[in-house]
This record gives C-alpha cells, sequence and structure tokens, in this order.
C-alpha cells in the first residue's frame, strides 16, 4: 500500500496550492506559488500509480508523464525566489531557464534521452535515467542556488516581517532540495519503496504554508479555517478506525483495494454525519485562525498604509478609503485636536467637512474623563449629545495617547458588523492615536523649524539694510569730515595771521613808554 503516500501527498500539494491562489489570484507571488504545488503535484500523481502498475511499458509512460513537470520544477522555484526578493532584472535569466526547460521538454517527448527505460524492483517499477538527465540535474543545481543566494541577499534590504517570511521559504526549499535524492534512485543507487523525496516535499510545502498562513505572505488564512476543522475530524476517525482495525483483525490498514475502499467510505460517512463535532471544531478552528487572524491582517494593513504619513487629514483619508474598500464600513466624520483650554475642555476640528457636520466639536470634560478611562469605542447613546444631528447607529472610536484624546472617528455600523470589527476598533484606539502624536511632534518641529527659517531669513534682512544704511550715512559723513578739516585748517591759518599781529604790535608799545 506504498503508493498511497505519494497519491496522498499529491492531492495535499493540489490543495495547498488552490488554498493559494483562490483568495491570490492577481498576486504574482501566489500565482508563481500555485505553479510549484502544481507541478509537485503533475509529478507524484503518475509516479504512485506507476509503482503500482502491472505493466511495464504503462509505468514507462507514467514516468514521462510525471517527468514533464519536473522539468520546470527547478525553474518555477528560482522564479519564486527571483519575485520574493524582488530582483525584477533577474527575470530575463528566469525566461532563459524556462526556455532551456521547453528544450529539454521536447527532448524528453520525442525520445528516450532523458529517461531511457524502467527499473523493475521488488515494490514496483522506476524510471532509470538517461543520458540527458545530468542536464537537466546541473540546471536544477543552478537555478535553485541562484534563487537561494537571491533570497539570503535580500534579508539585509527588507523589515522584520519580512524577513521572517523570506527565512520560512528558505528553510522550506531547502528541504524541498533534499527530494534530489529521487535523482539517486535513477541511477540504481538507492532502491527505498518508494523513493523518499515525497517526504522532503511534503515537509518543505508545510513549512511554506505554515509562513503563509503565520506571517500572512499571503491571504489563505480563511481557508484554512474552514479547511482545519475538516482535517481534524477526518484524522480522528481514521485513527479510530485504525485501532479499531487492528484490535479485531490483528493489521492497521485492510490488505487489498476493495476492503480498503470501503474503509474509506465508512470513515468518510462518519466524519460528514457527526456533524455536531464537526461544528464545535469549526468554531474553535474559526475563532483562532479567522476572527483574530482577521484583526491582526486588518491592523497590519491599516498601520502600513499610514505609518508614511505626515498629516492628520491624510490619515483621516486613508483610513476612510481603507474602512470603505476593506470593511464597507462608512466613516461619517474625523475630528483631530486642534487646541487644548483649561477653561472651555478640548477643542476638535473636523477635517473630512461636509455640510451637516460641525467644522469644531467641544468635548465637555465629563465626557472627555469617561472616554479617557474606558479607552473603548462609545456606541450613540453615549456620545448623542455631543454630534446630535447625526442618524441610525453610530460608534466613536476615540483615538488616544500619552492620556490624551489625539482624535476620534464616528463610524456607522449595520447588521453586518461581526465580533472582531469591534475589537479591531479598540485596537485602533491605541495604534491611530500613536500615529496622530507622531504627526503633532512632526508638525511642531517643522513649525519650529520654519521659525527658525524666518528668524534667519529675517536676520540676514536686517543685515543688509543696516549695510545699506551705514553706506548711505557714511557718504554725508565723509563730507563734512572734509569741510571740517578745511574749517580747522582756516581757522588755524588764521590764528597765526592773528598772532603774527599781536606779536607785531608789543615791541612798538614799549618803547613809547619808555620815551614817555
Amino acid at each position: 500500500m506504498f503508493p498511497l503516500l505519494p497519491l496522498l501527498c499529491a492531492f495535499y500539494f493540489l490543495i495547498v496550492g488552490f488554498f493559494v491562489i483562490k483568495n491570490n489570484a492577481k498576486d504574482p507571488l501566489a500565482r508563481i506559488f500555485f505553479a510549484v504545488c502544481l507541478s509537485t503535484f503533475c509529478w507524484h500523481y503518475p509516479f504512485s500509480f506507476a509503482y503500482n502498475s502491472l505493466n511495464q511499458e504503462f509505468a514507462y509512460l507514467l514516468f514521462k508523464i510525471g517527468w514533464c513537470s519536473i522539468l520546470f520544477l527547478p525553474t518555477t522555484i528560482y522564479h519564486f525566489f527571483v519575485i520574493l526578493s524582488g530582483k525584477k532584472q533577474e527575470n530575463k535569466f528566469v525566461y532563459y531557464s524556462y526556455i532551456y526547460s521547453a528544450i529539454l521538454l521536447v527532448v524528453h517527448i520525442l525520445t528516450n534521452l532523458v529517461i531511457s527505460t524502467t527499473y523493475s524492483m521488488d515494490w514496483g517499477f522506476y524510471p532509470r535515467s538517461g543520458v540527458l538527465e545530468a542536464l537537466h540535474i546541473s540546471q536544477t543545481f543552478v537555478v535553485v542556488s541562484r534563487g537561494l543566494y537571491l533570497a539570503l541577499l535580500s534579508l539585509k534590504e527588507l523589515d522584520y516581517k519580512k524577513r521572517s517570511q523570506v527565512k520560512y521559504c528558505i528553510a522550506g526549499f531547502l528541504i524541498y532540495l533534499f527530494a534530489a535524492t529521487d535523482y539517486l534512485v535513477t541511477y540504481g543507487v538507492v532502491t527505498l519503496p518508494p523513493p523518499p523525496g515525497f517526504i522532503f516535499v511534503t515537509i518543505s510545502l508545510t513549512i511554506i504554508s505554515y509562513s503563509i498562513v503565520r506571517h500572512s505572505l499571503l491571504d489563505i488564512g480563511v481557508l484554512f479555517s474552514a479547511a482545519l476543522s475538516k482535517v481534524i475530524i477526518y484524522l480522528l476517525f481514521l485513527l479510530l478506525f485504525i485501532i479499531g482495525h487492528a484490535f479485531f483483525v490483528g493489521s492497521y490498514l485492510p490488505d487489498n483495494l476493495r476492503n480498503f475502499g470501503i474503509a474509506i467510505l465508512l470513515v468518510v460517512f462518519s466524519c460528514e454525519t457527526y456533524s455536531f463535532l464537526l461544528g464545535k471544531i469549526r468554531g474553535i478552528s474559526d475563532m483562532v485562525f479567522t476572527q483574530t487572524r482577521k484583526k491582526e491582517r486588518a491592523i497590519n494593513g491599516i498601520i502600513s498604509s499610514l505609518e508614511n504619513l505626515y498629516l492628520s487629514l491624510d490619515v483621516a483619508l486613508k483610513l476612510q478609503e481603507y474602512f470603505a474598500e476593506e470593511f464597507q464600513i462608512k466613516i461619517n466624520s474625523f475630528y483631530s485636536l486642534k487646541s487644548t483650554s483649561k477653561e472651555n475642555g478640548n477643542l476638535y476640528e473636523e477635517l473630512l467637512l461636509k455640510n451637516n457636520l460641525q467644522k469644531t466639536l467641544l468635548i465637555p470634560q465629563g465626557l472627555y474623563n469617561k472616554i479617557l478611562n474606558k479607552e473603548s469605542y462609545l456606541l450613540k447613546s453615549e456620545f448623542k449629545k455631543l454630534i446630535p444631528h447625526i442618524k441610525g447607529e453610530h460608534c466613536l472610536v476615540p483615538f488616544i495617547f500619552a492620556k490624551k484624546i489625539l482624535g476620534f472617528c464616528v463610524v456607522s455600523v449595520d447588521k453586518n458588523l461581526e465580533s472582531w470589527h469591534y475589537d479591531l476598533f479598540n485596537s485602533l484606539t491605541r495604534e491611530i492615536g500613536m500615529i496622530l502624536d507622531r504627526i503633532r511632534i512632526y508638525q511642531d518641529l517643522l513649525a519650529k523649524q520654519e521659525e527658525y527659517i524666518k528668524e534667519e531669513a529675517r536676520s540676514k534682512i536686517y543685515k543688509t539694510l543696516a549695510g545699506s544704511i551705514a553706506h548711505e550715512v557714511r557718504n554725508p559723513l565723509n563730507a563734512i569730515n572734509i569741510v571740517n578739516n578745511q574749517i580747522n585748517d582756516a581757522l588755524r591759518n588764521l590764528d597765526n595771521e592773528i598772532m603774527d599781529i599781536v606779536t607785531q604790535s608789543v615791541p612798538s608799545g614799549k618803547g613809547d613808554k619808555n620815551k614817555k
């Protein structure tokens, strides 16, 4: 019964691929991951039947069909890493690798140079390597090594969350590479029944799937929630059946295909009719995987869309757009703190201004303290006196940080809202409060910088004006100094002439006196 394991794993790959592509059809990473899963399915599905075939020629045909997808697997893995690392300049080499794989595919279909024939072993058939299989193995080594190198190189350029995603994918595909042990079987080196490659591939895709759900690499959490309950209940009944069969018959599973088919039908019938247990488990998985992950994903999406904004108006518009697109929730108004007055309370300015809205709101101190203490959304009955003109069911979502209400929005609520939406409102109370606080700090710094620039500009103007005034004053002063010097020179000359006259008149006066 060992071919059953590769067959079950093949369908596991296909289911995981469809889970990914269903909600992410436009995402290039989702599409290429689906291609990896589909190629892996097309590899293991025909192989599982070929192992148990009674006709060697038919087994060889199934192996050739499976090898058609194996030839493209290395390139799809390489392509996945190129998209994951964001190295768009590498796309041309991806296309070259696809062309190379297509050439090998044509050779494989028309000849037996890739796989020549089959081994006939005790446990079944397996393909024998051809002379050109080494070319495919060489391509696998080159392109997958290159893809892993690009992914490792991109770790230095990514944020913490993205690095975690890439690390899980690298770990997953490193384990995937151990499936290359199946190449040893084609050369007759390993003869384990069945070849162990499917085990490593299963572990690999499980790790990558965990990364997808745990770190929101691709959006499939909701589908995994529904599938998880099915998987748990089926495994539970399968375990009960195996234990019962071992107890009464002495073997874990039926020894022929007919009895095995009957056993499968019995397990399926038991699982589907046990609806109560199924519903309970689904409720638990929904609570864990759906509502919690929806809220976490919504918070991450909102924060990532707001973290690069520097104006409160931009925050209001972006939040309004996000709520409308993602949740079909309408934000009627968004108020941001305008000023704080000790006498009148806190004044808030409406940013999404409409004709029927107040431009500013003054929150009474009693309601202000109530919001601070509650740190949660308020129903309309709790704040209807603050905004009396709104009609219908609404709730007020405050944005609080450092014991201060930095803003709030008024949201329309209806019957379509789920419980996790209200949990989301409470989570956003602090998250958006921190963003508004950052914006206020930034605006204060910007205002101080602008004031400094204005002061510096005024200082330059004063210096220029003082220089020009000094120049204008200096010219007449120079003229005055020249005239003053001329006057001083004239006065000195006049003093000299007077002294000469006085000097000449003094001796003659003395002579007359002696004569007398």
